[in-house]
């Protein structure tokens, strides 16, 4: 992950959680089970990886550790339950098995409204597309802890397919912002947890509008485990194979309709 500075969270051995900041997470976890690390994982090891999130520079990294150290325990729980599958491991070991390759391994699934028990996590999402073919998205997270930004760029594919997320800062996301062709499209997300230790992302897309509609993602660390997924009875049919049924087809169309256009190249 070269010097691209994280902040993380650690799990201790007297159950406690720990967080920080490093421009190199394999090293800095290896200084804290070491006893070379922070004071405080010093007589609390070992400690293991619980959540990492990658930030544009060392100002950025510093900021969230503030947030996520001014979050009770129950919320810090919360967002390591939201994360992705690898963001609970090192970088490194996410390459080895995924062959070096930047992938998003996921499953996709109708809904009719969100699940109805509390969810891990809430958030409003507003993306958009500075193109289709490929995917090079933009997109603002806000919820309780504040705003994020982030690039992402997609390679073709269904159930597995390239994918390389960056972070922004807010002034680079709000320069792109008048490069989209349209306004971007606004989301309401909730995650909830499943068994296994994945995580069911929910979204609303477009809430309040006419082409409004739900969906759901379970995002994997390899084929076989998507493949092996059994997904629960409470949502819908599955569209993992429809290449109609993505966001980026989703911002074509609606593309399409306010331009009075048949078809929009992306």
């Amino acid at each position: 992950m070269g010097k691209l500075p994280v902040t993380y969270l650690l799990q201790c051995a007297d159950g406690t959680l720990y967080c920080g900041w490093t421009n190199d997470l394999p090293r800095r976890l290896a200084a804290h089970n070491s006893g070379q690390g922070a004071k405080y994982t010093r007589s609390r090891r070992p400690v293991t990886l619980a959540w990492w999130e990658a930030q544009p520079d060392r100002n950025s990294a510093l900021r969230r550790e503030r947030q996520v150290k001014s979050l009770s325990r129950e919320e810090k729980l919360a967002l390591i339950a939201a994360a992705a599958p690898w963001q609970r491991q090192l970088p490194s070991e996410r390459m080895d098995r995924m062959n070096q390759n930047h992938l998003e391994i996921e499953r996709k699934f109708l809904l009719d409204r969100f699940p109805e028990q509390t969810p891990s996590y809430e958030a409003v999402m507003e993306q958009g597309y500075l193109t289709t073919k490929p995917t090079v998205r933009i997109r603002a997270i806000r919820d309780r802890e504040g705003s994020r930004y982030r690039l992402t760029i997609k390679g073709k594919g269904t159930l597995c397919r390239t994918e390389v997320e960056l972070p922004l800062e807010e002034s680079a996301y709000e320069a792109l912002l008048p490069l989209l062709p349209m306004a971007p499209v606004v989301k309401e997300f909730r995650t909830y947890p499943l068994p296994g230790g994945l995580t069911l992302e929910c979204n609303l897309v477009d809430p309040g509008s006419d082409t409004a509609f739900y969906y759901a993602e379970v995002e994997f660390d390899s084929r076989a485990a998507a493949e092996a997924f059994v997904p629960p009875d409470f949502l819908g049919k599955e569209l993992t194979g429809n290449k109609d049924f993505t966001m980026a087809a989703y911002w074509r169309k609606k593309l399409a309709a306010l331009s009075g256009k048949g078809s929009v190249e992306g």
